[in-house]
């Protein structure tokens, strides 16, 4: 089992601070969505619900998931307007992984479309 990842949530309105001794905790004490919490820790998003979030100081923060070149093959493919199909034939995947891929890179915000077949 990881390690807890403290984090600080900061305000954008009035720039309140709020360190919470893990994500979890981040996300059901200050109602926030733990995935979005985890990209903007990453770097993928800037903010969520009106919030930064940022890293403890010391803590290790995990993969940023923008970094993994075939996901990033994909969001590119996906923008272009390529369907999941004509995905999985131009690199040679399968289908049900290049929609693993196109769901992921959507929840990263790494492409604008929405996953499809």
């Amino acid at each position: 089992m990881s390690k807890p990842i403290p984090v600080i949530s900061t305000c954008t309105e009035d720039g309140v601070e709020i360190l919470y001794p893990s994500m979890a905790i981040c996300a059901t004490e200050g109602n926030f969505n733990r995935q979005r919490v985890q990209l903007c820790i990453q770097g993928v998003i800037k903010q969520h619900a009106g919030h930064t979030f940022r890293a403890a100081p010391g803590a290790t923060v995990p993969g940023n998931p923008a970094k993994r070149p075939r996901l990033q093959q994909v969001a590119s493919l996906k923008d272009s307007g390529m369907s999941n199909k004509e995905i999985a034939k131009t690199l040679d995947l399968k289908l049900d992984t290049v929609q693993k891929y196109a769901k992921q890179a959507a929840n990263a915000g790494l492409t604008t479309h929405r996953v499809q077949g």
